[in-house]
């Protein structure tokens, strides 16, 4: 196995740059594409995640005799320890990529013992990629004093609340979207604060996984499986 290599240089065929939330972790997240940004900006979102990394390791394999190597673009932590890998791919990339995986590279990935998500680019909705960049930056804000501890506390006695209930219960919308953003309340993977939305501590919500954040609204893909 090789050592993770560095992030390529910059291409007009695609968008490099790098994610950082502090709050999150100190190291920044890097990307080559949009697809790729936004699957990290999903998972800085999702209850559970506690470490995400880019271009982690590389994983050599054999496609008959050739060999040859594979780059996961995402290498993820879970707080309860176990790993998975993130690869996004949109057309035409992703034909190839699965070409690749009958050649030999499932197989590789098998040994790894991680289960290796592949999110297709149809999960560039429009709408909800303007929910998670409104939730990011809502996640950025500094509280008033005390609100946020409030929040929490209303939140750990309610059962079946929404957002609606909370902002009757005199909890502004961008408080509500902070805690949502840190990771601290939860919507669910569709990431809406219409009034309607089931609101809960995101700690109720560590039994799902990532894939059904990345995959929203169905289940993004494990290829190694």
């Amino acid at each position: 196995m090789k050592p993770p290599r560095k992030i390529i240089t910059r291409s007009p065929h695609r968008s490099v740059g790098a994610v950082h939330e502090p709050w999150f972790q100190a190291e920044p997240i890097q990307h080559e594409s949009r697809l790729e940004k936004h699957c990290i900006e999903i998972l800085l979102l999702t209850p559970g995640v506690v470490r995400i990394e880019s271009q982690p390791l590389a994983i050599e394999f054999k496609a008959g005799e050739r060999p040859q190597h594979y780059t996961p673009d995402l290498r993820i932590t879970l707080s309860d320890g176990t790993q998975a890998l993130v690869e996004a791919k949109g057309q035409p990339f992703e034909k190839r990529f699965r070409e690749l995986l009958d050649a030999g590279l499932r197989d590789a990935v098998r040994s790894l013992g991680l289960p290796l998500y592949l999110v297709p680019s149809q999960l560039l909705d429009p709408e909800r990629t303007a929910q998670v960049s409104a939730l990011r930056a809502m996640a950025r804000r500094t509280p008033p004093p005390g609100a946020l501890d409030a929040l929490l506390t209303w939140a750990s006695l309610q059962s079946g609340a929404t957002v609606g209930d909370a902002e009757q219960a005199g909890y502004a919308l961008g408080l509500i979207g902070h805690a949502v953003g840190r990771r601290l309340l939860t919507v669910g993977p569709s990431f809406d604060l219409k009034p309607q939305q089931p609101l809960f501590l995101a700690n109720n919500h560590e039994h799902l996984h990532p894939d059904h954040w990345l995959g929203h609204p169905g289940r993004a893909e494990d290829v190694a499986a």
